[in-house]
């Protein structure tokens, strides 16, 4: 193995070894306000599209299907879950409080 692979391999092994297991969502979630959203999966897309177009307003973690979860900064939390009882009343979401 030529010299510069062993190199970097050894420099990024630390990395990948950290990369192993998903953050817990309590310490991933740490000083932001967080909820659970359970939509259809054919809603996801659309979702997702909401979210993004909502210039800043939270970040969106997809769980599976259409189970994500939504965390924002803590004065955003109203913003926030104005959007999620819009989708709550459009959509039949389930929204969760996490934390």
């Amino acid at each position: 193995m030529h010299a510069a692979i062993r190199d970097r391999q050894a420099r990024f092994a630390p990395l990948a070894a950290r990369r192993k297991k998903a953050l817990p969502i309590a310490e991933a979630s740490a000083g932001l306000v967080a909820r659970a959203l359970r939509v259809a999966p054919e809603d996801l897309v659309f979702v997702k599209g909401l979210v993004e177009a909502s210039d800043g307003l939270a970040s969106l973690f997809a769980e599976r299907g259409g189970e994500l979860i939504l965390a924002c900064p803590p004065d955003r939390a109203r913003d926030l879950d104005d959007f999620l009882d819009d989708l709550r009343r459009e959509l039949g979401a389930r929204i969760e409080r996490i934390g």
